[in-house]
Protein backbone atom coordinates (compact mmCIF):
# COMPACT_ATOMS: atom_id res chain seq x y z
CA UNK A 1 0.00 0.00 0.00
CA UNK A 2 1.36 3.35 -0.94
CA UNK A 3 1.03 6.15 1.81
CA UNK A 4 -0.13 9.76 1.00
CA UNK A 5 2.84 12.30 2.11
CA UNK A 6 2.28 15.56 2.26
CA UNK A 7 5.02 17.04 0.00
CA UNK A 8 7.77 19.08 2.76
CA UNK A 9 7.39 22.44 1.99
CA UNK A 10 7.41 25.78 3.74
CA UNK A 11 3.84 26.61 3.83
CA UNK A 12 3.07 22.86 4.80
CA UNK A 13 6.24 22.85 7.39
CA UNK A 14 4.88 26.16 8.26
CA UNK A 15 0.96 24.86 8.82
CA UNK A 16 1.86 22.01 10.58
CA UNK A 17 4.00 23.92 13.20
CA UNK A 18 1.43 26.34 13.90
CA UNK A 19 -0.74 23.14 14.61
CA UNK A 20 0.83 21.72 17.06
CA UNK A 21 1.31 24.86 19.07
CA UNK A 22 -2.73 25.47 18.51
CA UNK A 23 -2.88 21.68 19.80
CA UNK A 24 -0.76 22.88 23.23
CA UNK A 25 -3.39 25.64 24.05
CA UNK A 26 -5.71 25.55 26.74
CA UNK A 27 -9.18 25.41 26.03
CA UNK A 28 -10.44 29.52 24.74
CA UNK A 29 -12.55 29.91 27.45
CA UNK A 30 -9.55 29.39 29.97
CA UNK A 31 -7.72 31.71 27.71
CA UNK A 32 -9.97 34.14 28.21
CA UNK A 33 -10.45 34.43 31.70
CA UNK A 34 -6.38 34.03 32.24
CA UNK A 35 -6.34 37.03 30.01
CA UNK A 36 -9.04 38.75 31.46
CA UNK A 37 -7.52 38.19 35.01
CA UNK A 38 -3.87 39.64 33.99
CA UNK A 39 -5.23 42.66 31.97
CA UNK A 40 -7.37 43.62 35.52
CA UNK A 41 -3.83 43.13 37.39
CA UNK A 42 -2.18 45.35 34.62
CA UNK A 43 -5.25 47.83 35.13
CA UNK A 44 -5.11 48.17 39.31
CA UNK A 45 -0.99 47.99 38.73
CA UNK A 46 -1.12 50.53 36.39
CA UNK A 47 -4.07 52.88 37.89
CA UNK A 48 -1.38 55.32 39.82
CA UNK A 49 0.38 56.25 36.41
CA UNK A 50 -1.09 59.25 34.66
CA UNK A 51 -0.27 59.43 31.04
CA UNK A 52 -0.62 63.00 29.76
CA UNK A 53 -2.34 63.56 26.16
CA UNK A 54 -0.09 66.30 24.63
CA UNK A 55 -1.44 68.13 21.83
CA UNK A 56 0.58 68.23 18.95
CA UNK A 57 -1.17 71.48 17.23
CA UNK A 58 -0.62 73.22 21.06
CA UNK A 59 -4.62 73.15 22.02
CA UNK A 60 -3.11 74.03 25.30
CA UNK A 61 -4.73 71.34 27.80
CA UNK A 62 -3.00 68.46 29.67
CA UNK A 63 -5.87 65.53 29.60
CA UNK A 64 -3.65 63.06 31.22
CA UNK A 65 -4.57 64.77 34.62
CA UNK A 66 -8.29 65.18 35.63
CA UNK A 67 -10.15 63.11 32.57
CA UNK A 68 -12.10 62.37 35.22
CA UNK A 69 -13.83 65.75 35.11
CA UNK A 70 -16.52 65.98 32.41
CA UNK A 71 -15.24 69.64 31.33
CA UNK A 72 -12.04 67.73 30.22
CA UNK A 73 -14.10 65.24 28.54
CA UNK A 74 -15.91 67.88 26.59
CA UNK A 75 -13.01 69.78 25.44
CA UNK A 76 -11.21 66.50 24.21
CA UNK A 77 -14.29 65.32 22.18
CA UNK A 78 -14.32 68.58 20.47
CA UNK A 79 -11.08 68.50 19.67
CA UNK A 80 -11.18 64.88 18.50
CA UNK A 81 -14.02 65.88 16.25
CA UNK A 82 -11.89 68.82 15.19
CA UNK A 83 -8.99 66.84 14.18
CA UNK A 84 -10.78 63.88 12.33
CA UNK A 85 -12.93 66.46 10.05
CA UNK A 86 -10.39 68.57 9.02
Amino acid sequence: MSQNVAPKGFINKALNFIERAGNKLPDPAILFLVLMIFIWCLSWLMSGITFPIIMHNGFGKNFGQDFDDPANIKIYTEFLIKEITS
